[in-house]
């Protein structure tokens, strides 16, 4: 259900939509091939070796991993994109991150582009193995963002990664685009290949060097036998086995997301300020049950709120991000009380949080060296939090 706070942040959103600016529409991509790697120290980990990192209220999937102590490779990929044509482009990506010996390297991306001219020089198709729109929080990365670990919104909505077969239909204009997704509907926080559908209204005039950025989304997916995965047989962790408590429930549903942001900055000739406010809510109505029979009807709302202010100065940048969520669950059926607790669905009221501050130094060409101080609250209060030092990478290969 909307919140007071959501129906504000959607109120500046449709304000933002009547200013006036000057601003060319997004065309097909150029050729060109970019690199970017990002490698991090952090002192701690997020949970001890050996076990599973939940949050209490709600079960996790996809790539939400937790990160862990020492060197890792966070975030490494290599982006193609050839331009056939005038108005057609393929484009690929290929990336890959570490948690401790091992390193998995996915086809993370494949799709292609056309810009159907014919019928309108604003229409873009795109069919393939895509990233959604609805959100950045939806299709995280260390080397993109200003921080080295994920969003906990990213984590608790999308799997840290929506990556999903399908097809999208964009129409663009200099002041806001307005584009429709269909999904085969395997990625998180889907499952099963049931399929699913998103769409999204975006604003983003410009004007003497301020801007405002903001959306509206939704995204509804079919759930068929969905569990707690991530610790199965395609991630290692330094030789240890990880099982999680909730891998052994399932969830099959219909899932209804929801959710606004808002970017608004200023930017002058050496340095610019941001602020970024996100609301989004989801909910699942549907059946938990286990291999051994047990069950119970399910109705939950989760809702996030991400807030970020960031300040560069010459080849600085200091960004502090603060996230909460709000998880609630109601059980229908009168189910044993051991069956909720293995769900991991309970959680006593408890609201999880993030709270990260970031320092960003552009020391070279192409290299940055970032620092963080990270608070994470998602599965205990009062953690102490934990630091992490790494370098940032990112050039353009060929163009």
């Amino acid at each position: 259900m909307l919140t007071i706070r959501s129906i504000l942040i959607i109120t500046s959103l449709l304000i933002s939509s009547s200013i006036d600016a000057h601003e060319s529409a997004e065309t097909l991509p150029t050729t060109q091939v970019t690199a970017k790697v990002a490698i991090s120290y952090r002192n701690e980990s997020l949970v001890e070796p050996g076990e599973a990192w939940l949050i209490p209220g709600m079960n996790l999937g996809g790539e939400a991993l937790p990160v862990e102590k020492g060197f890792s490779l966070d975030d490494a990929q290599i982006l193609a994109d050839y331009r056939v044509e005038d108005n057609y482009a393929i484009s690929a990506k290929f990336s890959a991150h570490g948690h401790h010996e091992s390193i998995e390297l996915e086809l993370e991306n494949l799709w292609f582009t056309w810009l159907v001219e014919p019928v309108s020089e604003n229409l873009l198709i795109e069919v393939g193995i895509l990233r959604t729109e609805i959100t950045d929080t939806a299709y995280y990365h260390a080397s993109e963002s200003e921080f080295s670990e994920a969003p906990l919104l990213s984590d608790a909505f999308f799997g840290r990664h929506f990556n999903d077969t399908g097809i999208k239909a964009k129409w663009q204009k200099p002041l806001f685009s307005i584009g429709a997704e269909v999904w085969s509907g395997s990625s998180w926080p889907a499952s099963g290949d049931e399929g699913g559908l998103s769409g999204f209204i975006k604003f983003h005039p410009n004007w003497q060097g301020f801007h405002i950025d903001s959306s509206f989304w939704a995204m509804a997916m079919n759930v068929e036998n969905r569990n707690d995965d991530r610790y199965g047989s395609d991630h290692s962790h330094g030789g240890l086995t990880v099982t999680s408590p909730a891998a052994n429930i399932f969830f099959t549903g219909d899932t209804l997301g929801l959710g606004t942001n808002i970017d608004v900055g200023y930017q002058a000739e050496t340095w610019q300020i941001y602020a970024q406010a996100e609301w989004i809510q989801f909910e699942h109505d549907g059946d938990l049950f286990d291999s051994s029979g047990q069950n119970s009807a399910l109705d939950s709302t989760y809702e996030g709120l991400r807030y970020l202010l960031g300040l560069e100065w010459h080849n600085h940048l200091i960004a502090v991000q603060t996230e909460t969520l709000t998880l609630e669950n109601v059980f229908f059926d009168s189910v044993n009380v051991l069956f909720l607790e293995q769900s991991g669905l309970l959680n006593n009221g408890f609201d999880p949080a993030k709270h990260s501050v970031s320092w960003q130094w552009s020391f070279a060409e192409d290299f940055k060296l970032r620092t963080e101080w990270i608070i994470d609250e998602s599965y205990i209060e009062d953690n102490t939090g934990h630091f992490s030092i790494g370098l940032v990478w990112s050039r353009g290969l060929f163009n």
